[in-house]
């Protein structure tokens, strides 16, 4: 089986938009297992105006908590123009491997004037097993 047919997409449902009108996090992906990125994306729901907008997608090792965070290390995305219309959707190809119980934050760097739209990670599950990651605890 190829990569491409073992592809999972984790986007929150049901799926709210976010706004990349102002800078700051937006959204929170808990990680539930080992994975690999495959690819980070933004769904435009609401035209996006005057300004490119910039949106890091970080890796966040300890759920809740900023200690050891990183700035666009799962993916970032940088519209190529400050227009971007409903329906289209942005993406960076990547490969970067999560743990089960890490977090990906989704931030807004640099704001458009206007837009919403809807993040996703597209992943492929690890074949791990619980007894080889100390977080995973049989209760």
């Amino acid at each position: 089986m190829s990569l491409r047919e073992s592809r999972q997409v984790i986007v929150e449902q049901p799926s709210t938009t976010v706004t990349v009108a102002s800078t700051g996090d937006k959204k929170t992906f808990a990680i539930p297992f080992n994975c690999t990125v495959l690819r980070v994306g933004f769904i435009v729901t609401a035209a996006f105006t005057v300004t490119a907008a910039v949106i890091e997608f970080d890796r966040r090792p300890t759920p809740g908590s900023d200690t050891g965070r990183g700035a666009g290390d799962v993916g970032i995305l940088t519209a190529p123009t400050a227009a971007q219309a409903i329906g289209r959707t942005l993406y960076d190809d990547v490969q970067v491997d999560l743990k089960g119980g890490e977090e990906v934050v989704v931030e807004v760097t640099t704001a458009a004037t206007a837009g919403d739209g809807i993040p996703f990670l597209e992943i492929v599950p690890r074949a791990e097993e619980p007894a080889n990651d100390a977080e995973w605890i049989s209760a």
